[in-house]
């Protein structure tokens, strides 16, 4: 009744960077992981935003997987590759950012969850 979903328009700049336009419209956005791109643009630490882009990661996933009823084991796996390209895009859009450790921190902690999702 007096609820409305409304949402900031976004622009893209160079790459995956985002830019507030300071209108409000109407309905949801299409954007997704909007505060993780937004809290690239402040000062919180590059490592908290891959380990929240990684939590996000695996949480849509899991909604999506809890939605697949299918047991098939083709659409598993493909489901596992999805989630696998989607990871180390991510990875790819955040390390420029990232120092060298904190890269193969990742890629150590990506690997661990490569190695569980292939077994399942």
């Amino acid at each position: 009744p007096n609820v409305q979903n409304k949402h900031f328009e976004v622009q893209h700049a160079e790459g995956q960077v985002i830019e507030f336009t300071h209108h409000i419209l109407p309905g949801s956005t299409s954007e997704t992981s909007y505060g993780l791109q937004l809290a690239a643009l402040t000062a919180v630490p590059r490592s908290l935003i891959v380990e929240a882009s990684e939590i996000a990661t695996v949480l849509q996933f899991e909604l999506l997987n809890r939605r697949q009823t299918s047991s098939n084991p083709e659409a598993r796996i493909e489901m596992q590759r999805l989630q696998l390209a989607t990871t180390l895009s991510q990875l790819a859009n955040n390390a420029s950012h990232l120092e060298p450790k904190a890269q193969r921190e990742y890629l150590k902690g990506l690997k661990g969850r490569c190695a569980v999702w292939l077994d399942a």
